[in-house]
């Protein structure tokens, strides 16, 4: 039993036995200790030569052991347990990585919402303010494009964040439906590229734009440069 606690395990540090041993004197033993030979004092002179520094206060060669040295010659020691363990830290770990991964998915989605957000501004009120909000006397179906409100109320459907498929307005962009057909010469058809771009704002939450933002956008043409 003794030479299998000596070949397996690491002496017990004498300062756990009593505070009063210095720490300096610890090291000194511990490194006497040491399984392997190539750890140990190189001579019984090296050893002295490092007892009368002790003794006389100076600087000792021996340095002390880490907790992380001495956690690394565990796991060389004992493999198999230290798979074992971490297969298990792992299996608990999982989990948690997994929902840091969305957490950071989501927030990358969400990210790139709100820098798109101008650009969904720009689309919109280019293709659908003319009819819904440009004139608030002539307003079509009671419907101002750029009222973030109105897009995002549950009652009317419209922008569903989170969802652009589920989102009427996205769904009659998608099919060509709005702009109304019959007005293709003075508004044509979305690119797939603004589609793609209105897709990502709404799948992001559909996050509105600061009006400071809004005061700053170019001018609106005819044909979007986004095409």
């Amino acid at each position: 039993e003794a030479l299998k606690l000596i070949a397996s395990q690491e002496p017990t540090p004498p300062s756990h036995v009593t505070k009063k041993v210095p720490r300096d004197l610890e090291t000194i033993c511990l490194k006497c200790l040491e399984k392997d030979s190539k750890d140990r004092y190189d001579s019984a002179s090296d050893l002295a030569d490092d007892l009368r520094r002790y003794l006389n206060g100076e600087p000792i060669q021996a340095r002390h052991v880490s907790r992380l040295r001495r956690g690394w010659k565990w796991i060389k020691r004992h493999p198999l347990k230290a798979g074992a363990i971490l297969f298990v830290v792992l299996l608990m770990l999982s989990p948690l990585a997994f929902l840091y991964l969305q957490y950071r998915e989501r927030q990358q989605i969400r990210e790139r919402a709100e820098a798109l957000a101008p650009q969904a501004h720009e689309i919109l009120k280019r293709n659908c303010w003319e009819c819904h909000g440009q004139n608030p006397k002539q307003i079509d179906r009671n419907l101002d494009i750029l009222n973030h409100e109105q897009l995002i109320d549950e009652k009317r459907p419209l922008i569903i964040p989170g969802k652009p498929s589920d989102s009427r307005l996205f769904q009659r962009i998608r099919d060509g439906s709005m702009p109304p057909r019959s007005r293709e010469r003075e508004l044509p058809l979305l690119t797939e590229n603004e589609i793609n771009i209105l897709s990502d704002w709404i799948r992001g939450g559909a996050p509105t734009i600061p009006i400071e933002t809004i005061d700053t956008l170019a001018p609106v043409e005819p044909f979007s440069a986004l095409a």
